[in-house]
C-alpha cells in the first residue's frame, strides 16, 4: 500500500515535501493511506480502534440490563402542560420536535 500509485503520486520517489503540503495539493496522500500522519503529529494512530472497543465494551455491558420506560411515573412526579407525543411516541427522535426531560426508565440486571 505504501508504494501503490492509487494512493501516493511518485511512490518510488523519496519526498519528504510530501508532508507538509495541504490537501488536494498533487503530492498530498490520499485520505486513509498513511494513517499515523493522517489527523495530525499529536494524535494518537491507535484512537480510532480504541473508541470502536469502548462502544464495543459499553453494548456487552448493556446487554446485561433491561429497560422499562417510566413516563407514567415522571408525569405524576413533574407534571408538564403541552405536547408529550410526537406520532403518539413517547420517546422519539429530536429532528422531529424537541424532546421534553428526559427518558424516564428503570434499570433491572436482565433474565437470562
Amino acid at each position: 500500500m505504501h508504494r501503490n500509485p492509487e494512493f501516493w503520486p511518485q511512490p518510488d520517489t523519496f519526498l519528504p515535501e510530501r508532508w507538509p503540503v495541504a490537501a488536494g495539493d498533487t503530492l498530498a496522500p490520499a485520505k486513509g493511506s498513511w494513517r499515523p500522519f493522517e489527523y495530525g503529529p499529536r494524535n494518537c494512530s491507535g484512537q480510532e480502534l480504541a473508541i470502536i472497543e469502548m462502544k464495543i465494551v459499553l453494548v456487552m455491558a448493556l446487554q446485561a440490563f433491561d429497560f422499562e420506560a417510566a413516563y407514567e411515573e415522571l408525569d405524576r412526579l413533574t407534571p408538564i402542560a403541552g405536547r408529550r407525543t410526537v406520532n403518539g411516541e413517547r420517546a422519539y427522535q429530536a429532528q422531529l420536535a424537541q424532546p421534553r426531560g428526559d427518558f424516564p426508565c428503570r434499570i433491572k440486571l436482565a433474565r437470562k
